[in-house]
């Protein structure tokens, strides 16, 4: 569901995500699940803290 709605915001100018749905992210990259090609000009990550987190290496701007 969440790729889904990826899917249907690929092409908006600002997208804003924060730490839950990296998270969800994370565990469909550890599930090698195919990402949606997302064609934001402005991508903001929020996130509470520092570790390196899988599923930003797999959003493809």
């Amino acid at each position: 569901m969440v790729l889904e709605v990826l899917e249907k915001l690929r092409n908006v100018e600002r997208l804003t995500v924060g730490a839950a749905l990296l998270q969800l992210l994370s565990l469909a990259e550890l599930g090698d699940v195919p990402f949606p090609t997302l064609k934001v000009q402005t991508l903001i990550v929020k996130t509470g803290y520092r570790p390196v987190i899988p599923g930003i290496a797999r959003m493809r701007i």
